[in-house]
């Protein structure tokens, strides 16, 4: 493979200007000639990675969407706002935040307050708000969330997601090391990652891993069946006699010669110190008791997996080929299982459905 050399750029990452004057590379026989900035996939780079010169460019991208999105509006005629808030959030925000996990963690304070103007301008246009609203109510109003916030934001995701993954990963090892900063007013993604983590009370959480190795797309499910439907009678909108009465009706219809497993769980304003349990009724007549921490900050929906796994861990092992019940008052947590064993992005998911597969397989 050769290289093209009139396709290639030079850009030498420093702090002294004088330091980017000739320099000169030959690439497969091109010669090529460092400049002040250099155009990636859609983001400028400059040489101190405040990315100036980039968001210049969003600027003058932005500012006609904005006046086109004022076009749309009027007194007695035109969009909604619920409809300006959809088109900003797509036509101007969208152009705004391309690729800004790249470059938004790393650009200087001065060069993200660009861009918030633009979403400042954008937002005054939903709403119909002066320029003396105040910031933060007016990015409310419009349905716009700040540059600031957003910068947080992907940095923190970014981090998260670096270490998720395997301990030998090159992307991990830069996660989780703290090297000197060579640039004075560059921080990045690991840096603003970290502040964004604590002031958001997550110091010190231990991230889960990624999955590395999902179930197989033919992977049989065969013996294994999902019901989210008690019938019209369980419908929110019915009584809750009605609704327990369906509920009677469904379950009575379910093999009682079997082992039944009645799981719960939930999270402190449904973020934070998760846990679950479950009460299993064997086959044979006994009854066991379950009980698990799901992590500091959890959802209530994980919270019911995590419940869900322990049951089927402690009744993986029961020598009885009576079917298994299991049953859950969470829709969501049984919505993303039934999705089915290859559809799992996440670990807690997966190991659910390996033990589900591994009772089903020795039954």
């Amino acid at each position: 493979m050769s290289i093209a050399g009139q396709k290639t750029q030079a850009l030498l990452l420093t702090q002294r200007s004088r330091d980017e004057r000739g320099v000169q590379l030959l690439v497969n026989g091109t010669q090529v000639t460092g400049g002040t900035s250099l155009h990636l996939l859609g983001v400028t780079f400059d040489r101190l990675l405040h990315f100036k010169d980039h968001c210049d460019s969003l600027r003058r991208k932005v500012r006609p969407r904005t006046a086109q999105l004022r076009r749309m509006t009027g007194r007695t005629w035109g969009l909604r706002e619920a409809q300006l808030r959809t088109v900003a959030n797509g036509y101007v925000r969208g152009a705004l935040e391309y690729a800004a996990g790249a470059w938004l963690p790393a650009a200087s304070p001065s060069h993200v307050q660009l861009v918030e103007r633009e979403l400042l301008a954008a937002a005054r246009v939903v709403t119909g708000c002066p320029r003396s609203t105040p910031r933060d109510p007016l990015l409310a109003e419009a349905g716009i969330p700040s540059a600031w916030s957003t910068r947080k934001t992907l940095a923190a995701r970014t981090l998260c997601r670096a270490l998720a993954l395997p301990e030998d990963d090159p992307l991990r090892r830069v996660a989780e090391a703290d090297p000197p900063t060579r640039l004075r007013s560059t921080t990045g993604w690991r840096q603003l990652g970290r502040s964004a983590l604590i002031e958001a009370g997550a110091e010190g959480v231990t991230v889960e891993p990624r999955l590395e190795v999902p179930l197989l797309p033919w992977t049989t499910c065969r013996p294994i069946a999902f019901n989210l439907d008690v019938g019209p009678g369980g419908r929110r909108a019915s009584s809750n006699e009605t609704r327990r009465e369906a509920a009677r009706q469904h379950l009575a219809a379910l093999p009682a010669q079997a082992t039944w497993i009645w799981s719960d769980g939930s999270a402190d304003a449904g973020v934070r110190r998760g846990g679950g349990g479950a009460v299993i009724f064997t086959a044979s007549g006994e009854t066991l008791e379950v009980e698990v921490a799901a992590g500091g900050l959890c959802s209530s929906t994980r919270a019911e997996l995590f419940a869900l796994r322990a049951a089927l861990k402690r009744v993986r092992d029961e020598p009885s080929p009576a079917p298994l019940v299991a049953c859950s008052d969470s829709r969501a947590a049984l919505s993303l299982l039934s999705a089915g064993a290859a559809a799992q992005t996440t670990t807690i998911g997966a190991a659910i459905w390996r033990t589900l597969l591994d009772i089903a397989e020795r039954r």
